[in-house]
């Protein structure tokens, strides 16, 4: 079995198993390429525990490197089998959040946002996640909007029960196609990017001052 150090904080040592052919940053990379690069909110990872066996661990020095840049990761939901971790952008995410439309659906979810700051947004989010599971049923809607979809497309979502959508790419799109379709275009841009950079031996944490992007074209 080969097995690469990936770093190191204080006396813990944190592995990842390389005999699958990928690591946490190239996963990191493929599914967060946009929330790095600062073009979007939020994303998600599914996280195997087979495969990342530290979840926790990681997060911990993930977090502590990512601070200064105004990223964090939190365990939103997790089973027996895999964990799924919110990686956002703490100002990106509530200036999108307050944006008075998309507060107002939120305030229907049962988010207070003018007393809640975001760790309780999240906690909050969190639960409903993990009650949702519990119950087999769909992830709460609201979920989209911590992902920086746009409003129409959730609730153009929730109206065709997932069905009739003009393009299915990062999420189901209901309205403004060309606008969206250059956004994908542009995720698209930064994970191909990213996940070379990390294939050329560059890693996330050593670059988290976008040099990985500057030379990214659309």
């Amino acid at each position: 079995m080969v097995v690469k150090t990936l770093f190191k904080l204080g006396e813990m040592m944190i592995t990842l198993n390389e005999s699958i052919g990928i690591t946490f940053e190239y996963t990191l990379a493929f599914h967060c390429a946009p929330t790095l690069a600062k073009e979007k909110t939020a994303n998600l990872m599914s996280l195997n525990h087979i495969k990342f066996k530290a979840v926790k661990d990681i997060i911990t020095v993930y977090n502590h490197h990512f601070s200064s840049e105004g990223l964090a990761m939190k365990i939103l939901c997790e089973c027996s089998q895999r964990t799924l971790v919110f990686i956002y952008h703490k100002e990106l995410l509530m200036d999108y959040l307050y944006i008075p439309e998309i507060k107002t659906y939120l305030e229907t979810a049962g988010y207070d946002l003018d007393i809640m700051d975001l760790e309780a947004i999240l906690v909050r989010l969190s639960k409903r996640m993990m009650k949702h599971q519990q119950l087999k049923k769909e992830y709460p809607h609201e979920i989209g909007l911590f992902l920086n979809y746009p409003l129409e497309d959730v609730t153009g979502f929730i109206k065709n029960s997932g069905q009739n959508y003009m393009l299915c790419g990062y999420w189901k799109v209901y309205a403004n196609l060309e606008n969206t379709k250059q956004r994908f275009r542009r995720y698209d841009s930064l994970r191909h990017h990213l996940c070379e950079q990390i294939k050329n031996g560059h890693r996330v944490l050593d670059n988290m001052k976008q040099e990985l992007f500057v030379c990214v074209e659309f």
